[in-house]
């Protein structure tokens, strides 16, 4: 009896230590919602990411891509017309859109020197992002001085030069804006530059709180507390001068934080993740690209939310 009690525990604590140092997917970290349907005239190179895309050598696959496009203009070098039509066609190329975002998006340190990925264990990619979070306070800290102030809500640059030497004043877009609903002055607003921006004096001035972009949220009566939709998924509760990562790994379309301040819910390309503790766990209760999501009104447990194909979803996210 002892040895059956032995073994099985043996095989406990086995089964712990391989999911603690399992190896994330490249799913994990790339949207593959966006992967087209594969068809009779997707390329061969294509095929790795239907089947095995860990295994996917990316200096390869630059190398397939790029014979591929010059090979398909080769093809049509005589008509002119065609190939016109032909370089449009290959820029517009869901396929060809799909690999130079796959690409562009898997960081160098997950490429060794044979060109595959290696991908991390989720508590080293984990750790690595508190770390980050971390130095990135401590350099804020001593070089706070050096905050991006705005005084006013004016366009600053930067300008391009058009024909005939007009000039079309142009900044960076902003893509989210949050505004804590206990202190209206107090708001979030983040940037395609990749900065998140906070004011607390209603837009008065505003200073660089993080180079983490995403949508955020603000808990219904306590400003300090943020939750940040970037990737991974982070948390303050101290107005933004650090952030805790969560172990919510996607790319974030909208968080919301409930009138009652308990549930949290993340729309992301993946799915919904929703927190039912304010942020301490978050569980997917929904897979699939979610682009919006709001809450019923008047409740903080029944929310509504549309996905990439234009279904409306409703979500109970507790009894």
């Amino acid at each position: 009896m002892k040895i059956k009690i032995y073994l099985l525990l043996l095989f406990l604590l086995t089964i712990n230590s391989f999911s603690q140092e399992t190896k994330m997917s490249i799913k994990d970290f790339i949207n593959f919602s966006d992967l087209p349907a594969k068809t009779s005239k997707t390329p061969s190179w294509a095929n790795q990411f239907y089947e095995n895309p860990d295994q996917i050598n990316v200096n390869k696959l630059k190398t397939d891509v790029n014979d591929w496009v010059l090979t398909q203009k080769k093809e049509q070098k005589n008509d002119i017309k065609k190939e016109n039509e032909l370089k449009e066609s290959i820029s517009e190329n869901p396929i060809v859109q799909f690999a130079i975002n796959f690409v562009n998006k898997v960081p160098n340190s997950w490429i060794n020197e044979a060109g595959f990925i290696e991908m991390p264990t989720k508590d080293a990619f984990f750790k690595k992002a508190e770390d980050q979070e971390k130095n990135k306070a401590n350099s804020i800290k001593k070089n706070s001085n050096k905050n991006v102030l705005v005084n006013n809500w004016s366009q600053i640059g930067s300008k391009e030069i058009l024909q005939n030497d007009v000039q079309k004043t142009q900044s960076t877009c902003i893509y989210f804006i949050s505004v804590a609903p206990s202190s209206t002055n107090i708001r979030m607003a983040s940037s395609q530059a990749g900065m998140l921006y906070k004011t607390t004096d209603g837009g008065a001035n505003w200073s660089i709180v993080s180079e983490n972009p995403g949508p955020s949220a603000f808990h219904p009566t306590n400003p300090n507390k943020i939750m940040l939709g970037s990737n991974p998924l982070r948390l303050s509760s101290d107005g933004g001068a650090t952030w805790i990562v969560k172990p919510v790994v996607a790319e974030c379309n909208k968080v919301l934080w409930s009138n009652n301040g308990s549930t949290i819910i993340i729309a992301t390309n993946s799915g919904i993740y929703v927190s039912s503790d304010a942020g301490s766990t978050f569980t997917l209760k929904q897979t699939g690209a979610i682009m919006d999501i709001e809450f019923k009104p008047g409740s903080s447990t029944i929310a509504y939310a549309i996905n990439n194909a234009a279904y409306f979803i409703k979500l109970q996210t507790a009894a």
